[in-house]
């Protein structure tokens, strides 16, 4: 609110930032999270974007219908199923974004 520039240190320790690397360190650091991401649920991510898009623009009524929306569409989701599946058997899922 008022505008006080933080450094990485504090803005790590405030929780305004995640993880804070060496400028020689930042294109692969970003290429390893971009990997992570693209192996992930991808449709739960995109899902979970419109659903928070919707909260902040709508009301509790909109916000809770966005929810209910959501979780009824990846609830029949390929990577819903590989993601129980991986879980009952210990392994890691295997995402296709289906």
């Amino acid at each position: 609110m008022l505008a006080r520039t933080v450094d990485s240190t504090e803005a790590l320790r405030i929780g305004l930032v995640g993880e804070v690397v060496a400028d020689d360190e930042l294109a692969g650091r970003a290429q390893e999270l971009a990997l992570k991401l693209a192996a992930g649920p991808t449709v739960a991510y995109a899902k979970i974007k419109s659903t928070l898009a919707t909260a902040a623009e709508g009301t509790l009524a909109d916000a809770l219908a966005a929810e209910d929306e959501a979780q009824s569409v990846l609830g029949g989701t390929s990577d819903h199923t590989e993601a129980v599946d991986a879980f009952v058997n210990k392994r890691k899922p295997i995402f296709t974004g289906k």
